[in-house]
């Protein structure tokens, strides 16, 4: 059962989804699917691995492993043109190291005499969610929710369970009727 009150921690696989507010379309363009990609790239990347995932018209499914604490590192200070500049990067696998400085071994860090913030992997999320939310609401000249609140998440709690999510996943295009086989499913 999902639980979106559940934390995610590191070191854990989750089975991410969700959909529009009401069944809403969440993608209505192909610029649509892209713009979720880049921000997805922006933002998750920094806090986790991705192992599967499918974005459908009103929904989503992402498979992912939270990275461990010592992977996850600090935010670093940039420039507002910087973070406009890391929308152009390549989809999924883009380098993030001008966003990320290495978690030093005492778990924190100073910067001109301050403390340095931590990625948190709740926060990553729901940036992306919101990022795209506030794109596609200007875009669309729309207002309000985009997604049901909060996301859902399940943990996986073993090699049986992780096997069933990515065939559920790579599955979901057939279940729903959008092809007939996964690999024909852009």
């Amino acid at each position: 059962m999902s639980d979106p009150k559940l934390p995610l921690e590191a070191g854990n696989f989750y089975h991410i989804y969700n959909r529009g507010i009401d069944g809403c379309d969440l993608f209505r363009c192909k610029s649509d699917y892209k713009r979720f990609l880049l921000l997805y790239d922006k933002y998750i990347p920094l806090i986790a691995d991705t192992y599967a995932w499918v974005l459908m018209k009103n929904h989503f499914h992402l498979l992912v492993k939270i990275k461990e604490e010592n992977e996850i590192g600090f935010i670093s200070s940039q420039s507002p043109s910087e973070s406009t500049a890391d929308l152009q990067k390549p989809l999924l696998g883009s380098s993030t190291t001008k966003r990320v400085s290495p978690q030093p071994s005492s778990g924190s860090s100073t910067v001109e005499g301050g403390l340095k913030k931590k990625y948190h992997p709740s926060h990553q999320f729901s940036h992306l969610f919101n990022a795209y939310a506030q794109s596609l609401n200007k875009r669309n000249e729309r207002t309000g929710s985009l997604f049901e609140h909060p996301f859902h998440r399940k943990l996986i709690t073993d090699e049986y369970y992780l096997r069933q999510v990515i065939l559920y996943i790579h599955h979901n295009p057939v279940h729903h009727k959008f092809c007939e086989h996964p690999c024909d499913y852009p």
